[in-house]
């Protein structure tokens, strides 16, 4: 009480208020994410000749397609010899590499959520398959991964994410939902609000069915599994002004993105 009635004389009440925000974590990580997302428009400013627009990353009107693929049986025995592992890694409040969030832990609680995995397998599966497509959705340039998810949904659970929403990456971000086993109306398929027609859509599919998506413009939710699992492998990517990307072997579950967009790592 002495420290606040000193502050108070001294600077002033509106003085005070604002180092009570400052204070308050909430308040910090929106203050740092504003800071960091105007570094990432930057990328975008250098990546598309000195424009800022905002159209990029452009995968079509409707701000999402779908593609399909074949899975060797090697790799789904590897997607289930992975989904085992529980290496989870959490960073601290503040970091030097990451912009880390509240990470919601009851996410957990509904998911089987891998994490230890070895990153550059999975992310060479994503250049193989999806290179080019990725380089079209950036008008020919490059990307990084920013994070590589993998996780089953239960039978008869909700899922945490089941209200229409957008998500709050940086500019730039596109992801990519491979489906590992087949998604029926009972396994919590991915769904959305079509942006051309304004409807509702459930995206059913075969394992290999993958939705490429620009998370900040399209709503989108994930049903809830009934009587069903459903397997997962999903991806973060961001534009890069880099020709060669290297893979860091781990990153924090609860890391939003990295604080350097110019960074040559994903």
């Amino acid at each position: 009480m002495i420290i606040k009635k000193i502050i108070i004389n001294l600077f002033g009440n509106k003085f005070f208020l604002i180092l009570k925000k400052i204070k308050n974590y909430d308040y910090r990580f929106q203050f740092i994410k504003f800071f960091i997302s105007n570094l990432y428009q930057l990328n975008l400013f250098f990546l598309y000749k000195f424009k800022f627009k905002s159209k990029y990353p452009f995968i079509n009107n409707k701000y999402f397609c779908t593609k399909k693929i074949e899975l060797e049986p090697s790799f789904k025995d590897q997607v289930n010899k992975d989904l085992k592992l529980k290496n989870y890694l959490f960073s601290k409040k503040f970091s030097l590499n990451h912009l880390i969030w509240n990470y919601p832990l009851k996410y957990l609680e509904e998911v089987q959520m891998s994490w230890g995995f070895d990153r550059k397998f999975y992310i060479s599966f994503l250049e193989k398959n999806f290179d080019k497509d990725l380089k079209d959705f950036y008008q020919g340039k490059n990307y990084r991964v920013e994070h590589v998810w993998l996780y089953r949904n239960l039978p008869n659970s909700l899922n945490v994410n089941n209200n229409y929403h957008t998500d709050g990456d940086l500019p730039g971000a596109i992801k990519i939902i491979i489906y590992i086993s087949d998604v029926d109306i009972n396994s919590g398929p991915f769904s959305i609000v079509n942006n051309v027609t304004n409807e509702v859509e459930h995206i059913l599919g075969n394992s290999g069915t993958t939705i490429f998506f620009d998370q900040k413009k399209l709503q989108h939710s994930g049903l809830p599994n009934k009587n069903k699992d459903r397997t997962v492998l999903s991806f973060l990517v961001y534009p890069s002004l880099r020709k060669k990307v290297n893979v860091s072997n781990q990153k924090p579950l609860n890391a939003l993105c990295s604080l350097n967009p110019f960074t040559n790592y994903s």
